[in-house]
């Protein structure tokens, strides 16, 4: 099975789909920018001008993990179940589709608005550092989703 993928509503607007073959298109999502690199998705978080407060960080995203139990892992990776490597991802692909449903959103104005999607670089281990059987997906939610009129912008909060 391929080791990567894109997933997500926000993915298939900006016309990613299936493997994650373009590594300068990830990096470009992480920074911000359209996979192809040429449009700012998110601008830069707005300084305070209180020099006592923290100054934001921009953020590219956040890591989502997902693991199988042990159990589950060396009945996959050892015992050859490749069901069970299956039905890891079905699960996070359910999983993942009930934030975005329900709380993918930006804030125009101050205001919160609902956008219900979400742009998602999901990549699968089988091993731990260790070298252990361990079946697991990192899910990088990026910190851009598609305002009802087209524009991209920043998520308003982390998930």
């Amino acid at each position: 099975m391929k080791n990567s993928e894109w997933w997500g509503c926000g993915a298939s607007q900006l016309g990613l789909s299936s493997q994650i073959q373009n590594d300068a298109a990830y990096k470009n999502l992480l920074n911000g920018l359209s996979p192809n690199g040429e449009h700012k998705l998110r601008g830069k978080p707005k300084q305070v001008k209180d020099k006592t407060k923290k100054q934001p960080k921009e953020r590219a995203g956040v890591d989502m993990c997902f693991a199988a139990p042990k159990s589950v892992s060396i009945a996959c990776l050892v015992g050859g179940d490749r069901r069970l490597e299956v039905a890891h991802r079905q699960a996070i692909k359910r999983t993942l589709a009930f934030p975005e449903q329900m709380f993918s959103e930006t804030r125009v104005k101050g205001e919160r608005v609902k956008t219900g999607n979400l742009t998602v670089a999901i990549w699968h281990h089988d091993t731990s550092r260790e070298l252990d059987p361990h079946l697991h997906s990192h899910c990088i939610v990026m910190n851009v989703t598609q305002l009802p009129s087209g524009k991209w912008q920043s998520r308003a909060d982390e998930i």
